[in-house]
């Protein structure tokens, strides 16, 4: 029985090594192909990273440049119910001397641009 039992443990204990061995193997291995894909990912992120900066200018130009043709858009509706007042006083009063002088139309343009 002790030479059947020492048997038995002797296969045991190579089984368990070679399955342990196989495990480690398989796992050094994953852990290797995921360090590898990091790699990867990480050259390529330092590969986009320019074009990324360059998209966020290009971003933030069109961002300027959208608010630039609000503030135009916003001046030429302002200047547009200008032009209709003042139709509007021709049109009731057709006698009335027009007079402007610079700083009313320094008054009126910065109303114009500002608001209200």
């Amino acid at each position: 029985k002790r030479v059947e039992s020492k048997i038995c443990k002797a296969a045991m204990d190579k089984f368990y090594y070679n399955v342990k061995e196989q495990v480690t193997k398989l796992m050094i291995s994953d852990i290797e192909k995921k360090k590898q894909r990091m790699i990867e990912v990480q050259d390529e992120l330092l590969r986009m990273e320019p074009q990324l900066k360059k998209l966020q200018t290009k971003y933030d130009e069109l961002k300027e440049r959208k608010s630039s043709l609000r503030h135009a858009a916003y001046f030429l509706s302002n200047l547009k119910q200008l032009h209709q007042d003042y139709s509007d006083v021709q049109a009731k009063e057709p006698n009335v001397k027009e007079m402007v002088t610079p700083i009313l139309l320094f008054i009126v343009l910065r109303k114009m641009i500002v608001g209200g």
